[in-house]
């Protein structure tokens, strides 16, 4: 929660005052000229600040979910299992209590509970009083999902999985908006499920992005190199975690799968915040790269150095550069193979190299991407491996050379550090926590922390805008001024005649029509707007363009968070892109938009309509003739 000056606290306490004098009469949206003046300046800029209604942080008029009711316990874990976390229930209780401050758990787990359909109720619902397992669900800042071995599929696991996961993960969100979501993959194996398995744990990683973070119990079984979604009935227990019938863990497994959820979930918890919503800029790769790190992952500017400086070295930041002699380039990912370094990391081994393709097809993104790159690396140390490649020793990390230090040692892993004595040599290496003074590894950390300081003096603390009211993080804030690219066309002269409607939509209508119902229903309800009438419904003036079948009512809902950040982002993107739609005027919560003049203005009609439950969109005649408009 961001703070408040006295200034604001006082409106505050205004305006909660006046809030309790009117709290008998229907709620209408009015504020104080001083801060009406202010809520123009925060949904025209796009500024975090203060709601007085919602008490909530809000992002361009979003205000962040606030729960069902149900007092939030930033502490709380709620893990959801079937026989393999119910085995373990004390052991996770005990390591996330460890974590320090207030964490602490609730288990809800079943012996052979699946991940179906009858799943949901049975988990998420229940009495309603705040002691009951439905309030600690409600209440938990972190939710962390362990199913997935006790599913028979058929032919499609990995479709059938993967409809499950998103039903489920759908779920929670309707019930707890704001926790962290965490999954555990399947680290079970047997002959007979060993395929079973592949599939589920395809499902678990496929559907993680944007979705939850995956806690890596896999790995910990097998050990880092093994790729959890090729499960193989060979597969070594290295550790000795799994029993005999290779499902469930031993009591040495049971306590090493309770420290892998707490170590995820109360690090990442302490860690940084990602945000989908972070629209960066950069003049070249390395500004953009800094700022996407400090942006979208949340990292302080030493931190990102650290890993920019790195790259600097590796490739230049170039995601298609590949290791050779000269400035060598790819075109293609069927370009790169095992044994030599491509991309802005220089990923070499087969492995990396196939999670890195598997990571750009679980997104339908180009591997080839800077911004793809750069989130495939982060994913890989803060989701795949981190305790391998030092996740929390990097986040730990007080300085810019500490953080190029462990990032060099830990993730890159060049030859003349791997090969210093100092740290075991190859076949014993050892990498420690504190930068080195001396030898090959400090004469190669000089160079790259060089370029990492080099980073923070070129470019700042770093730079990126955050999306205005984007649901999906998607559609960036638009450029309100005007664009003389689109034509305006008004309503025929004279007063309204009905030869003048259209009948309905016109082809170009209808098509963004669909487009919008297909794209963001719901929580758009409809869309309409064909009416055959005058403009505000006097027959001595023009016919509206709405009975020309060049106007839409996007009806969602504005009063609530969840509706005014799809209004707005809908509203983003009919801005973004109105010079190839044809988009001539956008009228939304209080606000308008046209072609022919600048800015998002407030909106005063003389029906005093506010329109804070539907947007006006009105399409050009050009664009109104084309049934191909998206």
């Amino acid at each position: 929660m961001m703070k408040i000056s006295a200034n604001n606290f006082r409106n505050l306490m205004a305006t909660l005052a006046l809030a309790t004098l009117l709290a008998s009469t229907p709620f209408q949206f009015a504020l104080a000229p001083s801060d009406q003046e202010t809520e123009v300046n925060h949904r025209t800029n796009g500024v975090l600040f203060y709601d007085f209604i919602t008490q909530e942080d809000v992002q361009c008029g979003v205000a962040r979910p606030i729960g069902l009711g149900f007092p939030a316990d930033p502490g709380l874990v709620y893990v959801v299992g079937d026989s393999i976390a119910n085995g373990a229930r004390n052991e996770i209780v005990d390591a996330i209590g460890a974590g320090g401050g207030e964490w602490s758990a609730s288990v809800n787990a079943e012996d052979g509970r699946p991940l179906n359909n009858n799943t949901i109720p049975a988990v998420f619902s229940g009495a309603t009083d705040e002691g009951s397992t439905e309030g600690d669900f409600q209440r938990a800042s972190a939710i962390v999902m362990a199913l997935g071995t006790n599913n028979n599929f058929g032919a499609n696991t990995q479709a059938e999985m993967e409809s499950r996961i998103s039903a489920t993960v759908t779920a929670i969100r309707e019930r707890n908006s704001s926790a962290n979501i965490y999954w555990v993959d399947v680290a079970a194996k047997r002959e007979d499920i060993a395929s079973a398995m592949s599939g589920v744990n395809n499902a678990i990683y496929s559907q993680a992005p944007n979705n939850y973070q995956v806690i890596p119990w896999f790995q910990t079984v097998y050990g880092d190199g093994y790729n959890p979604r090729s499960v193989d009935p060979e597969l070594e227990n290295v550790n000795g975690y799994l029993s005999d019938d290779n499902v469930h863990p031993t009591p040495e497994g049971e306590a090493a799968l309770a420290q892998v959820i707490a170590d995820m979930v109360v690090g990442v918890e302490s860690g940084p915040a990602t945000r989908d919503d972070a629209v960066v800029t950069g003049e070249n790769n390395v500004e953009y790269a800094y700022n996407y790190l400090i942006g979208r992952f949340g990292l302080p500017p030493h931190q990102a150095a650290g890993i920019v400086g790195n790259l600097i070295h590796e490739s230049g930041v170039d995601p298609v550069r590949a290791e050779g002699g000269g400035y060598q380039t790819i075109s293609s990912m069927d370009e790169v193979t095992p044994g030599r370094g491509f991309g802005i990391a220089q990923w070499t081994t087969a492995g990396r190299q196939d999670s890195w393709r598997d990571f750009a097809n679980d997104r339908n993104a180009d591997p080839l991407s800077l911004d793809l790159q750069l989130e495939f690396l982060w994913w890989e140390i803060s989701e795949a491996s981190p305790g391998f490649y030092g996740y929390e020793e990097f986040l730990a990390a007080p300085d810019i050379r500490s953080a190029t230090w462990i990032f060099l040692s830990r993730f890159e892993r060049p030859a003349s550090v791997i090969d210093d004595p100092q740290f075991g040599g190859r076949n014993n290496y050892r990498p420690s926590v504190a930068p080195p003074s001396t030898g090959p590894a400090s004469e190669t950390l000089d160079t790259r922390d060089e370029a990492a300081q080099s980073v923070v003096r070129d470019y700042g603390e770093g730079s990126f805008l955050l999306a205005c009211g984007s649901a999906e993080g998607g559609v960036g804030e638009p450029d309100f001024s005007a664009n003389p690219n689109i034509a305006v066309d008004s309503s025929p002269p004279g007063a309204h005649r009905d030869s003048n409607c259209t009948g309905g939509f016109t082809v170009g209508a209808q098509a963004l029509s669909t487009y919008v119902m297909g794209r963001w229903s719901p929580p758009v309800t409809s869309v309409g707007g064909y009416s055959c009438r005058a403009i505000l419904f006097d027959n001595s003036r023009p016919t509206s363009i709405h009975g020309m079948g060049r106007a839409l009512d996007i009806m969602v809902d504005g009063t609530t968070p969840e509706g005014l950040a799809t209004g707005n982002e809908i509203r983003n993107y009919l801005i973004n892109n109105a010079e190839a739609l044809g988009i001539q005027r956008v009228i939304w919560n209080r606000f308008t938009w046209a072609a022919n003049q600048d800015g998002w203005r407030p909106f005063i009609s003389a029906d005093e309509n506010p329109h804070t439950d539907h947007l006006h969109v009105e399409i050009n005649i050009e664009a109104s003739g084309n049934p191909d408009l998206i």
